[in-house]
């Protein structure tokens, strides 16, 4: 099932979300609307007259939007952290949705549902000796499974974060804040079920996975071409 959301359920849902208060609406709808100038989250920039059609990942990018702004994070740089990262990071909310008894016990990578996003915020970046470069932002946000928490905390000069201090981290229960995103979603728009979310995110993971191949398989025709080319 394809789940196709207006502006107006993204904008209610976040706003449910995030304990909006009703004469304050018209303010947070002028902070959602800057994501849409930094052109975020992608392929809702429809134009004048055209209707924003928002997918349930998309919806996904914004909640986690909203959550990074809640922690003080600038708009653009939250744009730049789930932009560089959400190709690799997207899997992850599939399988925290998944009932963990459908996981299997004897693949030790892949044993839970309960994972976190850590990411280490540097809002003074731009200020620092180093300055801001242009793949900072890439592998800034690290999976890890809720139990490893408290070993990744104890040996502070292992996994550094990309950017960021080691002692400084943003952790979000994935689970958990999707459970909540949901429940939110569910009461904005009645006739979805949690089942219709999780095989949205599922049919476009897997439809993803699929263009990637296709892609992959093109460019090793097209070098296998040119390696026969030049060897005529």
């Amino acid at each position: 099932m394809t789940v196709d959301l207006s502006y107006g359920d993204v904008e209610a849902t976040l706003a449910r979300l995030n304990r909006i208060a009703e004469d304050k609406r018209v303010a947070f709808r002028a902070r959602l609307k800057h994501f849409q100038r930094l052109g975020f989250p992608p392929g809702v920039n429809t134009g004048t007259g055209k209707r924003a059609i928002y997918t349930f990942p998309l919806l996904l990018m914004m909640a986690f939007a909203t959550e990074f702004a809640q922690a003080g994070m600038a708009p653009k740089r939250i744009v730049k952290t789930l932009s560089a990262n959400w190709n690799e990071v997207e899997w992850s909310l599939l399988i925290a949705l998944t009932p963990e008894e459908l996981f299997d016990r004897w693949t030790p990578s892949i044993d839970a549902n309960k994972l976190v996003w850590m990411l280490s915020p540097e809002s003074l970046r731009d200020l620092s000796e180093e300055g801001e470069g242009e793949y900072d932002y890439h592998e800034s946000i690290r999976i890890e499974k809720l139990e490893d928490l408290p070993s990744i905390m104890m040996n502070d000069d292992e996994g550094s974060p990309i950017i960021g201090e080691f002692y400084r981290h943003l952790i979000i229960q994935v689970r958990p804040f999707l459970m909540v995103v949901m429940g939110h979603i569910i009461a904005v728009r009645p006739d979805l079920e949690p089942t219709d979310l999780w095989l949205d995110l599922e049919q476009r993971l897997v439809e993803r996975g699929r263009q990637l191949k296709e892609m992959i398989d093109t460019i090793d025709v097209r070098m296998k071409l040119n390696g026969d080319d030049q060897e005529a």
